[in-house]
């Protein structure tokens, strides 16, 4: 007569074996994988938003005929654009300078002397 014995050793086996083969996503794989779809759907909508926007810098070089100004024959235009430039610049400077004299006077009524900047050696 033979006695056997079972240690279920093949069982194991193939349990462990089924498990590799199903191996679930940890959270942070699923973090990664998420991560890297997003990356992909980045890119592919760039690519299709430059093709998008070549066609928008197409459309923008070529102005519609109703806000094209026609040129001036006396040129009035040109000397309007500089007199309103230039008066931009004056305003400008005022104010610049209406800034410095408010500080001297903020200083003197302090008391305290114009900081006098040092000149670097170069």
């Amino acid at each position: 007569m033979e006695v056997t014995f079972n240690t279920g050793l093949e069982d194991i086996s193939k349990h462990i074996s089924e498990n590799k083969e199903k191996k679930s996503e940890t959270v942070w794989e699923a973090y990664l994988r998420k991560r890297k779809e997003k990356k992909k759907a980045r890119k592919t909508n760039a690519k299709s938003s430059d093709d998008e926007s070549d066609y928008d810098q197409e459309a923008a070089e070529q102005p519609d005929d109703f806000f094209i100004e026609e040129p001036s024959t006396k040129g009035k235009g040109a000397s309007k654009r500089n007199g309103v430039v230039t008066q931009k610049i004056s305003l400008v400077i005022n104010k610049l300078k209406f800034q410095v004299r408010l500080r001297f006077l903020e200083n003197q009524q302090n008391n305290i002397a114009p900081k006098k900047r040092k000149k670097t050696k170069k």
